[in-house]
Formats: C-alpha cells, sequence, structure tokens
C-alpha cells in the first residue's frame, strides 16, 4: 500500500492565490498557475540525505526550487497550460491571449489575442471591451497551426510561418 505524505510546502512570495493547473515538465520543472493568474516555474531536485517516511522506509526527499516567478501573467485563472520542447503555452482569464515562455529563461515570448471580445453596452451609456477565456488550444507541428478554443465557444486557427 502507497501512503503519499507532504513533504515540503511551498509559497512564492507574499501573493497567493488557488493553483488552478499544475505539469512536469522535463522531468525535473514543476509548472504551477494560480486563480489570479500567476505563473510559477520550479525545479525539482533530489537530495542525498535520507528521508525517513511514516512508515519506516528511507529514500532521498525531493525539494523545490522557485525558478521564475511570473505574478499577473493573466488577468483571471489559468486555463491552460501546454509544453512543446522548451516553449510553455498558457492561456487564461479574461485577457483571451495565449501567452508564451521560455522555460530556460522564464523570458515571456510572445502573445496572441486569439479571441479580441466583443464590445458590451451599459446601461449608463459606455461600453466596455469583454474578451472571453481560452480554454484549450491544439497545436499541430505537421500543419504548423495552433486552434484556439474560447469558452464563447468560438475557434480560431492561427498558422506560423
Amino acid at each position: 500500500e502507497t501512503k503519499f505524505v507532504p513533504i515540503q510546502v511551498k509559497q512564492a512570495g507574499t501573493r497567493t492565490g488557488l493553483v488552478t493547473r499544475m505539469k512536469f515538465v522535463h522531468n525535473n520543472l514543476l509548472v504551477t498557475c494560480t486563480n489570479n493568474g500567476d505563473l510559477r516555474i520550479w525545479k525539482l531536485q533530489c537530495c542525498n540525505k535520507p528521508y525517513r517516511y511514516s512508515g519506516g522506509e528511507k529514500g532521498p526527499k525531493p525539494q523545490l526550487e522557485l525558478k521564475y516567478d511570473k505574478m499577473s501573467l493573466h488577468n483571471g485563472a489559468v486555463e491552460v497550460v501546454n509544453n512543446i520542447g522548451d516553449i510553455l503555452l498558457t492561456s487564461g482569464g479574461n485577457d483571451g491571449q495565449v501567452i508564451g515562455v521560455d522555460l530556460n529563461t522564464g523570458l515571456i515570448l510572445q502573445s496572441i489575442d486569439c479571441h479580441t471580445g466583443e464590445n458590451l453596452q451599459h446601461r449608463e451609456g459606455s461600453t466596455l471591451l469583454a474578451k472571453s477565456c481560452v480554454v484549450d488550444i491544439i497545436l499541430s507541428g505537421k500543419e504548423a497551426s495552433m486552434i484556439s478554443l474560447c469558452r464563447d465557444g468560438t475557434l480560431q486557427r492561427w498558422s506560423f510561418a
């Protein structure tokens, strides 16, 4: 019987948020995303010091080290985390964007406004641009394209030259 026990609790900085997505990439990186649009890239390391679990067994104790902290990358919860090699694609919130981040440097490579939204009329006469959340992306290397699916039900296809 396998028992899971917490071995490390980490918090980056003073800004807190609920984790909405997480993904392991490249065997030693953990990407976490929050409900307030934050993206964090952690490096997973196993120490040589043995760690005694509650059952008495010993093993290496993994440690998480924060590599990159991208606060407010999106306007709202991050819904999508995909990677292609060293490029991490994220989307979410109400910004209608897909953002590419370099996993090695933490730099934002590019953002694409996938779903521009629509103007909503207020009773007072003012207008507000309402964007919708990208909830999934599909990538095709063969066709050099990306398809984005938006919460409002629209699909868009993007070609890469």
